[in-house]
């Protein structure tokens, strides 16, 4: 199925991800609305994502990362 589109039914408390780096910024966000009340994410993206926001969604991406403190490791 398609993370886009999937629809919880349950609280998870880590999610690990290693979307396409193509729309990598979206399937972030989806992460991050689906731990708003708790739980940790592990995701491998695209460094250029979050170098380079010249996009609506990678400035938003941006903004919730700074929001909830994230730890963000570039290899």
């Amino acid at each position: 199925d398609d993370f886009l589109t999937y629809r919880p039914f349950k609280k998870y408390d880590l999610i690990i991800m290693n979307p396409p780096f193509s729309n990598g910024d979206k399937h972030l966000l989806k992460a991050l609305k689906m731990q708003e009340n708790g739980g940790n994410i592990i995701c491998l993206l695209n460094a250029e994502t979050l170098k380079n926001p010249y996009t609506e969604t990678r400035r938003e991406l941006l903004e919730q990362l700074n929001k909830y403190n994230a730890i963000i490791e570039i290899i």
